[in-house]
């Protein structure tokens, strides 16, 4: 069963970074014809290389390569390590963190290679460094807004987890990164601890990625994830799902899940899917009628089905095809294949 689910869950997720690009408005569409429908799709995907390549290219991605010296997979985080020792001195509690404690700015002294603190400001916790080793220009600062925590036990050890964060890394005064949690509730039992709503906002110039977790009801939630780039290369993501028990403490496979449902959009294309994860997970090995039974994606355009994912076995080869609505199929390979991965490669090589 494992490699039938993963197979269909490898397209589905294909699908959402299908739908991550950043292709120019589209026209209204009224029954789009096949060619129609897969020139959309096509577009789709070419625009979302653009967008993958201003991510990589963009001001919080150039900085981590060229702070850390990141090429071919590898870099370099010897400057970063050397800054955090000559912190020691300094004694934070990482741990169980309270910022008035901490409040001021640390300043690098390039010449006798320490920090020098001062207690302004009091409620706010700020880092002032060269990007560079050796420079004395501290053009990185990395501040720490706001933080809280909340103190839980967990297996007879207490455990301080973080309940609200603001902070933010810029670089020569030009913000790159930011993160905001906030409105964070912990389901605290006898030997578990998970959180059941949050908040989180993190931006990554030039993108922002929100995401929203919340307890609909006992052993119910909805998760939410949206991404833009100041309007372009948006996309939506949401799943609502329920669970087959509220004891956290004995959730430890696929079983346990109930129900899954969302949607998947960018713009006029969306995805609409359902799985029936119970009466998949309980069938030992199941047909291929049976995963297209319990498993459904539909494909709309401007709020017009065009289609649908189905799946197949030829060749003893997993395989997904888009049926569109006249009957006639393709292979999502088409669209997913080594080409279109081998762009994602060449953009993040260095990362890899």
């Amino acid at each position: 069963m494992n490699k039938h689910i993963l197979k269909f869950t490898l397209f589905f997720f294909a699908s959402f970074f299908m739908l991550t690009s950043c292709n120019p408005d589209d026209p209204e569409t009224e029954e789009l014809s096949v060619e129609e429908v897969q020139a959309e799709i096509e577009t789709t995907f070419n625009a979302m290389t653009d967008c993958m390549q201003g991510f990589e290219s963009g001001e919080f991605s150039d900085s981590v390569q060229d702070f850390f010296n990141i090429a071919n997979g590898e870099g370099d985080s010897e400057w970063a390590e050397y800054l955090t020792d000559q912190l020691e001195p300094f004694e934070m509690d990482l741990e169980n963190f309270e910022l008035s404690d901490h409040a001021g700015t640390y300043n690098w002294n390039n010449s006798s290679e320490t920090w020098d603190y001062s207690d302004s400001p009091s409620d706010k916790l700020v880092f002032n460094f060269p990007f560079m080793e050796g420079s004395s220009n501290n053009n990185v600062t990395i501040t720490l807004n706001s933080y809280e925590y909340q103190q839980v036990m967990f297996d007879n050890e207490t455990e301080y987890l973080p309940s609200q964060l603001n902070a933010s890394i810029s670089v020569n005064n030009d913000v790159i990164f930011s993160v905001d949690l906030d409105n964070v509730i912990y389901n605290v039992g006898s030997d578990y601890t998970v959180p059941t709503n949050f908040d989180l906002e993190i931006i990554t110039v030039p993108m922002t990625h929100t995401f929203s977790f919340d307890e609909t009801s006992a052993s119910n939630f909805s998760f939410d994830y949206s991404m833009h780039n100041n309007g372009m290369c948006a996309t939506n993501f949401s799943a609502d799902f329920s669970l087959n028990t509220s004891d956290y403490t004995n959730i430890s496979d696929v079983e346990d899940f109930n129900m899954a449902s969302g949607l998947i959009s960018h713009g006029d294309l969306e995805l609409q899917y359902s799985v029936d994860i119970d009466d998949l997970g309980a069938l030992e090995e199941p047909t291929v009628t049976e995963i297209n039974n319990f498993v459904s994606v539909d494909v709309y355009i401007a709020s017009a089905l065009v289609g649908e994912l189905e799946y197949a076995e030829e060749n003893n080869q997993s395989v997904v095809y888009i049926v569109f609505n006249d009957g006639t199929r393709e292979n999502v390979e088409n669209y997913v294949g080594e080409e279109f991965t081998s762009q994602i490669e060449t953009i993040f090589s260095n990362f890899l």
